[in-house]
């Protein structure tokens, strides 16, 4: 696998972002240790803590799915100004169920 795949994978997850209230779109994709891509994308909900962002719904997929370990994440958005903070629930949520 090579990293422009995943990245590739990662802008078109991008693409799907339902992100009406903030127009921050952002795609995620996961590397299985088994070498599957699964992606995800943020998804907005006006009660704004109610809303996923894209590495939560890249792991929340690819759990379902029946896969538990990872070797690589790549998460892209479009530039703005100021670089955005970690998502600290993202943040565990990787550390929870990285390799």
């Amino acid at each position: 696998m090579a990293v422009a795949e995943l990245v590739a994978k990662c802008l078109q997850a991008r693409e799907m972002a339902y992100c009406p209230y903030s127009g921050f779109p952002v795609g995620a994709a996961i590397l299985t240790t088994g070498g599957a891509i699964i992606t995800g994308c943020n998804v907005e909900n006006a009660s704004y803590g109610l809303t996923v962002c894209a590495e939560r719904t890249a792991i929340q997929r690819a759990v379902a799915e029946g896969y538990r370990r990872f070797t690589a994440i790549a998460v892209t958005w479009y530039l703005v100004p100021l670089f955005p903070e970690r998502v600290v629930a993202s943040s565990q949520i990787i550390r929870m169920t990285g390799s």
